[in-house]
């Protein structure tokens, strides 16, 4: 049994469906045109995907037939890819400045190794010019080139009014970045306690523990210490390492005589129990209340405030970066009046 026949039907069954899927279509937008118009040819091919698909190439100048010109190839576009098939579409520009009826076919196109055409016979009426044949001595001659209206745009009055009040900020940035100075930064301080306070507390202290301890002659020492840290910060006078009569001839001429005696009696206490070891039980507080009548007498007026209001200038690197920040936004607003003025101008010159 031979197999050729049936090989050979195999083969043209699969040519005839590879056939099938190619077709070539052309279409014309118009069929009638103004002689020296511009029509548009359209040639749409359908074949299976992968195909290699030639359109046909027209130079300038070129002639589709007799009377007809191509102006130029538009680029190829793909309509659908689906279903293994692929459609792509061709257009070219046409005109004709002979008035006829123009009956043509479309050019081949190459598809694989096929050159198919579209069946379709193609029609375009190419129509002249009317001339007044009756009147041909009244040629009025060309035109000349007329100039395009343009509408005011209110707009550039708003832009105007916009760059006009960002200039006048951007000169008032500019010179705020140029007057910029280091700030001067207040700060509250509470005062530390005077000498007079300091030493009524410790007078304080130290009255309500020599009824409570048997180290009578520690507080005495302690006491005595309290009055000489006073005086030397009170009346500025060096009392380290001073004996009572010393002390009491440093003050001699800055205290009254009742207070100088109230000094002389805390001292002379103190330095009877500190020397002798001895104290009347009943005269403990006397020292105590002389000390603090003296310091009460000779402390320094009070003051006003607890507090004080310290000025001193900001960190340098802050002042920096605010004076840099002023700089940066005086640009930017610089930058912007410049592109409205740029845009003002070049819609000024096309309207005029």
């Amino acid at each position: 049994m031979s197999f050729r026949p049936i090989i050979l039907f195999l083969f043209i069954v699969s040519a005839s469906s590879v056939a099938a899927q190619r077709s070539v279509e052309a279409s014309l937008d118009s069929t009638q045109l103004l002689i020296g118009s511009q029509a548009q040819l359209t040639l749409s091919v359908r074949a299976e995907e992968g195909a290699k698909i030639v359109f046909p190439k027209f130079g300038p100048h070129s002639t589709l037939v007799d009377g007809i010109e191509v102006v130029k190839t538009l680029k190829v576009d793909t309509v659908s890819a689906m279903g293994g098939t692929m459609a792509l579409r061709c257009r070219y520009v046409l005109t004709s400045f002979d008035s006829a009826q123009y009956h043509f076919t479309a050019p081949p196109v190459v598809v694989g190794s096929d050159t198919l055409r579209a069946s379709d016979t193609l029609l375009l009426h190419v129509v002249s010019v009317p001339v007044d044949t009756l009147h041909l001595d009244q040629f009025y001659g060309a035109k000349d080139v007329a100039g395009e209206t343009y509408a005011f745009d209110w707009k550039l009055i708003v832009w105007a009014v916009l760059a006009l009040f960002l200039f006048i900020v951007a000169l008032w940035m500019a010179r705020r970045w140029k007057q910029e100075k280091r700030r001067v930064v207040q700060t509250v301080v509470t005062l530390p306690p005077t000498e007079d306070q300091v030493a009524l507390e410790a007078i304080a202290r130290l009255r309500g523990a020599i009824l409570s301890t048997s180290e009578i002659a520690i507080v005495y020492d302690e006491l005595v210490e309290v009055l000489r840290q006073y005086i030397a910060s009170r009346f500025n006078v060096e009392t380290s390492l001073k004996t009572s009569p010393l002390l009491l001839r440093e003050v001699s001429d800055k205290c009254q005589p009742h207070v100088l005696s109230l000094l002389q009696t805390a001292l002379a206490a103190s330095d009877y129990v500190r020397f002798a070891n001895q104290q009347d039980v009943g005269r403990r507080d006397e020292p105590f209340a002389a000390a603090a009548s003296f310091v009460d007498e000779t402390k320094a007026p009070p003051r006003l405030s607890d507090t004080e209001v310290r000025e001193e200038q900001e960190p340098l690197g802050k002042y920096r970066r605010r004076k840099l920040l002023w700089l940066l936004s005086t640009i930017v607003v610089a930058l912007s009046v410049l592109w409205l003025c740029v845009n003002v101008v070049t819609n000024l010159f096309v309207l005029f």
